[in-house]
């Protein structure tokens, strides 16, 4: 590895399973897998430099959805998140695949929870699978009320769950009198890399952000190490395991010359449990990352209309597995996701909101016609604000 590196890919945390999975847990942690690669893929068209996401957090977040929609908004969901089990099967093994995740070595603690607009009706089935299933508790707020307070009580579930790494999942706006559910997950992680890099070897250095462009970074150095090494057609995988042996990162960087969009290109799930499969012992004078921090928040509305996701955004979504009330949707999807690589180890959390909301109910009646004088004003639905405020007597004038 070149000490002057150029950009490269935080591929995955990838998780090695004990042996005695179920086959259940392993169909489910592929489906994370083939979620996760096409999310990203997705975003990271949108023009941000560094990107950072939690699949296990968004893919338990929208499971617990799931459990709740019924008809064609279940099938465009499950086929989206890449689910092949049927869903008496689903919940059992998403159960066992997180935690199956536990360890000594390691830290990973996850959580979930459900939040209902008090006076709102949830059927019991829902929330006991919930609970059962995702050891998700139920606590009413009062959306319709007082929506910035929910808000902020939602934020500080999830800022103790993070460990005060994400302190502001939703943000004022995020939630309205409309919302009559939030569906949050949280992971936090932290590992010991189990072959540490030396505080002193770590160095000021150059990352080439492009041929033209460089930034400074502190480099980190382990020298005279073995690791698991793959080098690909254009590419480089290194994997650096955690203590335990259990977790570990995955580093996949462009070969010189290339560019890392072309890397991206062919990034899936199926081709990186290749590459992976082909990784061999390899030993390094020296292996050199940057310590660095990233963090990434998303609203994912569109990209997961993209992934074919359309009718749970839509007043036609049938959630009626979840509530008596109709209609009911997804407004959006929040993510943040945040990591910390020092010469110890890795901090990382994520945590993902889905906010259900519930239109208002839809009178009949029979014509409006603006034939005489009347005022008409433009403002902005979020804040209330007035942008304009006109009227309208002679349309000949």
């Amino acid at each position: 590895m070149k000490r002057h590196a150029i950009p490269w890919i935080l591929a995955t945390l990838l998780t090695v399973f004990p042996i005695g999975a179920s086959e259940g847990a392993r169909s489910v942690a592929e489906a994370n897998n083939e979620f996760g690669f096409a999310l990203y893929d997705l975003v990271r068209q949108s023009g941000e430099d560094n990107l950072f996401l939690s699949p296990a957090s968004l893919s338990t977040a929208l499971a617990m959805t799931y459990a709740g929609a019924r008809g064609a908004t279940a099938a465009e969901m499950k086929a989206a998140l890449r689910w092949t089990l049927p869903d008496d099967e689903l919940h059992p093994a998403v159960e066992e695949l997180l935690s199956s995740l536990a360890g000594e070595s390691w830290k990973i603690e996850l959580a979930n929870a459900l939040w209902g607009d008090r006076g709102m009706a949830f059927h019991r089935e829902f929330l006991e699978l919930a609970h059962g299933h995702y050891d998700a508790g139920f606590d009413e707020v009062d959306f319709a009320g007082s929506p910035d307070r929910a808000r902020r009580t939602i934020n500080a579930w999830v800022d103790e769950q993070t460990n005060h790494e994400i302190a502001e999942l939703l943000l004022p706006g995020d939630i309205d009198p409309s919302t009559v559910l939030v569906l949050t997950n949280a992971i936090h992680f932290k590992g010991t890399w189990k072959v540490r890099f030396d505080d002193a070897e770590t160095r000021p250095a150059a990352f080439r952000v492009s041929a033209d462009r460089e930034v400074p970074v502190e480099m980190m150095r382990a020298r005279e190490s073995t690791f698991l090494h793959f080098g690909g057609e254009g590419f480089e995988l290194l994997e650096l395991p955690y203590a335990g042996d259990r977790i570990s990162m995955l580093v996949l960087l462009p070969a010189e010359g290339s560019d890392l969009a072309d890397l991206e290109a062919g990034l899936s799930a199926g081709n990186l449990a290749t590459w992976a499969s082909r990784m061999q012992p390899t030993r390094f004078r020296s292996v050199e990352i940057p310590r660095f921090a990233s963090s990434t928040r998303l609203g994912l509305r569109d990209a997961l209309n993209r992934l074919g996701i359309s009718l749970a955004f839509t007043p036609n979504a049938d959630f009626s597995g979840m509530t008596p009330s109709r209609p009911a949707w997804i407004d959006d999807v929040f993510h943040e996701a945040r990591v910390r690589i020092d010469e110890e180890g890795t901090l990382a959390a994520g945590s993902t909101a889905v906010v259900i909301s519930k239109g208002p109910v839809i009178r009949e009646a029979d014509l409006f016609r603006a034939d005489r004088p009347f005022i008409y004003i433009i403002r902005d639905r979020r804040t209330g604000i007035v942008l304009f405020l006109g009227r309208l007597i002679d349309p000949a004038a």
